[in-house]
């Protein structure tokens, strides 16, 4: 959303839980009526048509929603820890059912085919539905699976039954192999690719596992340039010299998130693939252009008859207790939200009003504007700075669409 739109919806909005006035058409101030969010946020009092965020209030580390209940049919999604609701002319009550649902994702390692050690991080139950593997983005690594976002679906997929693991590209540990000033995957349709040995040889290894198998169906996604990777991985198989030297690299299907691929990738993948999008991407390689990008890849798919699909991650308000979930507590949260607002980041609907990478420049040209975010770790700055992004719907991994994607996964899991 530009930020013409953001200012028209703050001009719209009547009260923080994010949702825009039905308007009475006589000018006179629309009825209220309540919506309580027992076990999460958005309660308020909001008009009738108005549509209003809810989150339920988890620990991403070591809690997963069970499902929402009370007035579920008001729900986008009753399963997703995030959702709206449009208001009904009633009172609405919501629930947010949890449990703690820890998950502990061993650290190994694996040559491949080189003699450079890739870290392993994963998560094999005793008799998995399917196994996940999770590529991470540009300069990052296996460890990327431990961040507050990827952790939130880790659990998620646990707690459907799947496997997961992550790994990471050959340059991680290997150094900038090309010289292009990058760390990441190489996405190239080529049978030199040293990723796609890697990922063939660790893929054979794990067949040799008696909770994988020969027959364990393997689904492949991606952060990023992890995504661009995931559809490359995906043709693999309809590529006939990449089918004869990569023969593990058969994945049931894809999921592709901030990332359009390759369109030599998406011209000739015979693999269900679905991409899932940030609405407000800034990032130089993907933004709107490459959310366009995704969406012509996946018409191309439907019109040769290839399963896909194209979701969008919306920008959500900004309740006072979201850096909770970046392990912050509920004081610290509330002062840092008030901070970004008085700051004039944070507009009349509670949506954020700039980028995250404005917010960043205004805070290293004044940190004494923001003393709490000042007083916070490195460490802690980052998991803030990552709820921004996703609050914001900017190129960033985000686990709103969690349950939408495992679906996408269960409907391939044949």
């Amino acid at each position: 959303m530009n930020r013409s739109l953001l200012f028209l919806s703050a001009l719209l909005a009547t009260s923080c839980g994010g949702s825009t006035d039905a308007g009475g058409q006589d000018g006179s101030t629309p009825q209220a009526f309540a919506l309580t969010v027992t076990g999460g946020f958005g309660s308020g009092a909001y008009a009738a048509g108005a549509t209003v965020h809810v989150f339920a209030d988890l620990d991403p580390a070591s809690e997963v929603l069970l499902r929402w209940e009370g007035d579920t049919a008001t729900l986008a999604s009753s399963a997703e820890w995030h959702s709206t609701v449009v208001m009904p002319a009633r009172d609405v009550d919501l629930v947010a059912v949890k449990r703690e649902r820890p998950v502990v994702l061993t650290e190994s390692t694996f040559a491949g085919a080189t003699a450079t050690a890739k870290r392993v991080r994963s998560f094999i139950p005793p008799n998995p539905r399917g196994l996940i593997l999770f590529l991470h983005g540009t300069g990052g690594s296996a460890n990327g699976i431990l961040r507050t976002e990827q952790q939130a679906f880790v659990l998620a997929a646990a707690e459907r039954g799947y496997a997961i693991l992550a790994t990471e590209a050959e340059e991680v540990q290997a150094g900038d192999l090309n010289n292009d000033g990058k760390v990441r995957w190489n996405a190239s349709l080529s049978p030199g690719n040293t990723d796609f040995a890697n990922l063939d040889a660790l893929i054979a290894d794990l067949r040799q596992r008696p909770e994988i198998g020969t027959e364990l169906p393997i689904f492949v996604m991606g952060m990023s340039n992890g995504g661009s990777m995931t559809l490359s991985l995906g043709t693999v198989a309809a590529v006939p010299e990449l089918a004869t030297a990569f023969g593990h690299l058969r994945f049931s299907a894809a999921a592709s998130y901030c990332a359009s691929g390759r369109t030599g990738a998406a011209s000739r993948t015979t693999t269900p693939t679905a991409w899932y999008l940030c609405r407000n991407d800034t990032n130089p390689n993907v933004g709107s252009q490459g959310n366009s990008d995704a969406e012509a890849h996946s018409a191309a798919l439907v019109a040769r008859g290839v399963e896909t699909g194209v979701r969008y991650h919306e920008a959500s308000p900004l309740y006072d207790e979201r850096f909770t979930r970046a392990g912050l507590d509920a004081n610290t949260s509330t002062a840092i939200v008030a901070e970004l607002e008085a700051a004039g980041f944070v507009g009349a609907n509670r949506f954020l009003t700039a980028p995250p990478s404005d917010v960043t420049a205004a805070y290293v040209a004044n940190p004494a504007a923001f003393p709490r975010i000042g007083a916070l770790s490195g460490a802690e700055r980052l998991r803030v700075s990552t709820q921004i992004a996703v609050v914001y719907a900017d190129h960033s991994f985000f686990s709103d669409l969690s349950q939408r994607t495992l679906d996408w996964f269960d409907v391939h899991n044949r």
